[in-house]
């Protein structure tokens, strides 16, 4: 049994979606999950195969990019929110690979589900990464 940093204890090996357009960053974010112990169980580089992974897979976790073809702007809110309708088990964390000033338009409000974001802002010429919870 493994014990997260906040102290749950998890009985069993987590599966995981990578969603992410760029082969570099997806095998990356792959990596990341399994030097964490996760099990990639599939990984998309659109948003329509993310779909059709967590469809098939039923993963813990889908890691999703925000911009994802064809266009690069919400493609990638637009599958985690629909993810989230079918399938509310499935946790799901989105992420921006640019910085915004803003909160990604997409995401249901805060309280109306239990995936997160990390959110990564431009403060001048600083970045600061933060977690929200939505």
């Amino acid at each position: 049994m493994n014990k997260a940093k906040n102290g749950c204890a998890i009985d069993r090996q987590l599966r995981g979606v990578p969603a992410e357009d760029s082969v570099i960053l997806r095998d990356g974010v792959g990596e990341l999950l399994g030097v964490r112990g996760c099990r990639v169980v599939a990984s998309a580089g659109t948003a329509v195969e993310l779909i059709a992974s967590v469809e098939e897979h039923r993963p813990d976790v889908a890691v999703v990019d925000i911009r994802m073809p064809p266009t690069h702007t919400d493609e990638g809110i637009r599958a985690a929110v629909e993810i989230w309708e079918r399938t509310p088990e499935v946790g799901i964390l989105v992420f921006p690979l640019f910085p915004s000033t803003s909160r990604p338009s997409g995401l249901p409000a805060p309280g109306r589900w239990s995936g997160g974001a990390v959110e990564r802002w431009s403060g001048g010429a600083v970045e600061r990464w933060g977690w929200v919870t939505c």
